[in-house]
């Protein structure tokens, strides 16, 4: 029977490559997955309910690590601590095998009851338990796989909700301005263009649940820079045949206060006739 080559150089460091390639991409997901996360999470948006891209969330990590200079500090300051952490449980463990040696648990290891002042044998069963178990190098592995975990969960979830907050205020959002046209059968909100100053009647729509949600939004339907502090509507995302509107929050309120602008979410159909504009700024008009 022929014995099994032994692998080569080459072939070593290329399956430590892909290893090491796999750990990283499994961090970006999870950063990237967590980030969308607390984001949405913030508009009370399930992101599970959401039909994102599998390969976006490896990209939205450079959004959580280079998406602001506070967020670069973060990042580095992170990565600084991590480094500094793994290397003293390095050292702590080489050192805790040097002094815990075999050697060392093969002697009788004494302890003593200060009741009965017997010596007492620690059991077999613990010696081995130490030398086998904790101090083995998976085991290490494993305690700073979650330890870097955490810190990513603590990054990019601090991150998410900070990117949140700056693009629920208007004076701070990144969000596009949105002008969506819709047949008046199909949406129960907005206004008629013929007459921008009425709102729609909704003799024909039935509803159930706070109506009072839709009320309060009938008098915010539109973006109207005329007005001081009004509501400007912003696309918060656009999936598949859904597309999320936000209220922004007007000027001259606190981002210390805790608000959260209601969503919009909008079923569209490639049969309709409707039109949505997207700009980075108010539109010129007053009326959309």
């Amino acid at each position: 029977m022929s014995e099994t080559p032994n692998p080569t150089p080459k072939t070593k460091l290329l399956a430590e490559f892909i290893g090491q390639a796999s750990v990283f991409g499994i961090f970006l997901y999870f950063t990237g997955w967590i980030y969308r996360w607390s984001y949405f999470g913030y508009y009370q948006i399930d992101i599970n309910t959401l039909a994102l891209s599998q390969q976006s969330f490896l990209i939205v990590p450079l959004q959580v690590f280079l998406g602001s200079f506070g967020a670069t500090s973060r990042a580095l300051f992170l990565m600084v601590t991590l480094t500094f952490v793994i290397s003293a449980i390095s050292v702590f463990v080489q050192a805790t095998r040097e002094t815990l040696g075999t050697a060392f648990f093969e002697l009788e290891t004494i302890r003593y009851d200060p009741l009965k002042i017997k010596p007492v044998e620690i059991p077999a069963i613990v010696k081995r338990f130490m030398v086998n178990t904790l101090l083995q190098p998976f085991v290490v592995d494993i305690v700073i796989v979650l330890i870097v975990l955490s810190s990513l969960f603590w990054l990019a979830s601090f991150q998410g909700y900070e990117d949140a907050r700056r693009d629920a205020f208007n004076d701070t959002s990144t969000l596009p301005i949105v002008a969506y046209i819709s047949h008046s059968d199909e949406f129960p909100l907005g206004r008629n263009l013929a007459q921008p100053l009425f709102n729609s009647p909704l003799k024909s729509f039935r509803g159930i649940g706070d109506l009072s949600l839709l009320r309060q939004l009938q008098g915010r339907d539109i973006t109207d820079k005329t007005i001081p502090n009004q509501p400007v509507w912003r696309m918060l995302l656009g999936v598949e045949e859904w597309i999320y509107l936000v209220p922004a929050i007007p000027g001259g309120i606190s981002q210390n206060q805790n608000l959260h602008p209601p969503v919009v979410a909008m079923r569209t159909s490639n049969n309709s006739s409707d039109l949505m504009l997207l700009s980075p700024a108010k539109s010129a008009n007053q009326n959309p």
